[in-house]
This record gives C-alpha cells, structure tokens and sequence, in this order.
C-alpha cells in the first residue's frame, strides 16, 4: 500500500486518484507495517467523515509481522478499543524525533561507508533478484490466526462506529504464481484468513481470484518476473479491480 518501487502516482493510490480525480484520499500504508501497525495507524490517523476504509492485507508477511507487533507493550494496547496516544496533537515533537533517528542513520552509514560501497559494486541485491526467483514460505503459527481475527473484529467495529464502509484487500504474493508453491494448497493460510473475513461479513476484494487467476500473465505483474512488490502494472491493475468492485458493490 505503501507504493514501494514506483513513483506516487504509479502506487494504488496514485492509480485510485487517476481514477477518481474528485477522491480525496489519503495513505496510511507504510513499508514494513503489519497489520497491528496498520490498524493502530488507522485509530490515530483517523479523518472523521471518511466514507472508505481500504484495508490492505499482504499474504506474504502480515501475520509475521503481527506476531511480532503484538509482542510491543506500547501497540498491544491498541487492542483495547478506546486507547490512544493522540499522535496527530504531537506531530512537531514526533517530526524532531524523526529527524534525530534519521540523522543517526546517515552517521552509521557514513562510519559503515566502505562495506556499503563493496555491496554496490558487487550489486549484491540485483544479483540476489536475478537469481532468486522465490523466497521461503513462513510458517504460520495457530496463534496468528486467532490475534488475525481478533483484530478484525477490532478493525470492523472501528468502521462502523464512524459510518465507514471497510474493504479488505487480499494481495498475493509471488510464490503463490511460481512453479514451486502454486499447486500448494491453503498456501499462506490463504483458506482460512478468506473464511474469516467472510465470517465477519466484512466486503472483501480477493486480488488472487478477482484479479491474478484471470490475468493471462500474472507473473509480469511482478518486477522482471522475480519476487517483490507489484510493479507499475501491478500497482494499476490492482487499483482498477479495486475501483471496479467498489463501484459494483456500492451501486
């Protein structure tokens, strides 16, 4: 969601926006962000009278990510459902700190520089992109399942309580399309976070059947047909069938 490796107006929401030039829509995904972040985001970053709420769920590392957000002491207490830290009242004070911890980092790459070169000049991660056309599945553990549908519970009452319609996205991953993983069955679970969802009577816009399987090439909707984000394609592909399944429900 967050639009990694293609320019803003080539993101989900860079092709929402070219498809409805009136929206007013703003982007909460960050890069890295699992589900527990992306809610507790949401809950903070909030804009009353929001007629949408696009929930954007990434097979391959969400509930990874989960299980370790919900380990946070800070964002385990966005499970209860009035907590709050108020950030949009504190943005000059998070703004200074940002800009500390970026500093701290341009001075650890600086003292790292020589070992970062030898990385650019033997282009360690184009030949890791190059020559690996797939990455390991995680496992999923049945307690990332259960916080799963905890949350959602949590991220449907939010979207009621403020009058919000809620779209689960279901993005697939890669592997789902490569020769090793796509005869798998209940690949990431996949079976089981649909039923959930469906369960819960949440509107839900599965990429992998509404969007991947009818793509007579789903492979070339992936950077130089190799593991990673979407790529300009994609990206445009994915904000049209979202668009369109939108437009047909509402109607």
């Amino acid at each position: 969601m967050h639009g990694a490796c293609v320019n803003n107006e080539n993101s989900i929401k860079g092709n929402l926006q070219k498809l409805d030039k009136k929206a007013n829509i703003i982007n909460l995904g960050y890069a890295g962000s699992g589900t527990l972040i992306e809610y507790s985001t949401l809950r903070e970053y909030f804009v009353p009278g929001t007629k949408r709420i696009i929930f954007l769920y990434s097979e391959e590392n969400d509930l990874k990510n989960l299980r370790r957000e919900i380990k946070s002491p800070i964002l385990s207490k966005y499970l209860k459902k009035n907590y709050t830290q108020n950030l949009k009242t504190k943005q000059k004070y998070l703004n200074e700190n940002l800009l500390l911890f970026q500093n701290d980092q341009i001075k650890e790459f600086k003292k790292n520089k020589k070992n970062k070169v030898v990385k650019v000049i033997y282009l360690q991660k184009l030949r890791k992109i190059l020559f690996s056309k797939t990455t390991t599945i995680r496992k999923i553990y049945p307690e990332d399942i259960n916080n799963f549908k905890n949350l959602m519970i949590l991220l449907k009452d939010f979207a009621k309580i403020n009058n919000s319609d809620l779209y689960f996205i279901y993005s697939p991953d890669f592997n789902r399309y490569s020769e090793k993983y796509q005869n798998k069955k209940n690949l990431y679970d996949y079976d089981t976070i649909i039923k959930i969802i469906k369960d819960l009577n949440i509107n839900i816009i599965d990429l992998h059947t509404q969007l991947f399987l009818k793509h007579k090439d789903p492979m070339s909707l992936f950077p130089m047909r190799s593991f990673g984000h979407y790529n300009e394609k994609g990206y445009e592909k994915t904000a049209e069938t979202i668009y369109e399944i939108i437009k047909s429900i509402e109607n």
